[in-house]
């Protein structure tokens, strides 16, 4: 497999800091919708609250919740904020 070496190694560097220390990332990056969603659940917004904001109904509302918490491993909606500060998605 030495083709997939060079690639292995530009990831690496690219995602390790000069002091060495890995930076958190995601394996699964969040889509915009996501990030939107994401936003206002830092917010305080309640899944209706979002959906009446972007027009879309509280079904895709939660399973665009479902689809964050899976992408930053987390269990609820302040794990999800506090990981989405920590990898600097969200403004604190």
């Amino acid at each position: 497999y030495p083709e997939y070496v060079p690639q292995l190694l530009r990831a690496m560097t690219e995602s390790t800091p000069a002091n060495g220390t890995a930076s958190p990332a995601l394996l699964d990056p969040l889509t915009e919708r996501e990030l939107d969603i994401l936003s206002l659940i830092a917010q305080g917004q309640s899944n209706r609250q979002i959906a009446d904001a972007l027009f879309i109904s509280v079904g895709t509302v939660k399973g665009h919740v479902n689809h964050i918490f899976s992408k930053l491993d987390v269990q609820n909606r302040t794990q999800a904020v506090i990981r989405a500060r920590e990898l600097e998605l969200v403004e604190v």
